[in-house]
């Protein structure tokens, strides 16, 4: 069971917004706003022209949480 009880992040649901759009220096951001039975999320990705990825998940019932990374643009892992 996740840290504070219910199911955790829930990557399926219902979305009820989408926005893409490209930031002042070039990175691609992508915003979506779901709905699961438990609670709101809001994700928003950016990604850098360099493959640096960040994703912040805000929700109505918990706590702000952020990760980041890389993509991998080659196909190499």
């Amino acid at each position: 069971m996740p840290y504070g009880g219910g199911h955790g992040l829930i990557f399926e649901g219902k979305v009820l917004a989408y926005q893409e759009h490209t930031g002042k220096k070039g990175q691609h951001i992508v915003v979506v706003d779901v709905e699961s039975d438990e609670d709101f999320y809001q994700y928003s990705f950016v990604v850098f022209n360099n493959g640096s990825t960040t994703l912040d998940v805000v929700s109505k019932q918990r706590n702000p949480i952020s990760f980041s990374g890389y993509v991998n643009l080659d196909g190499e892992e």
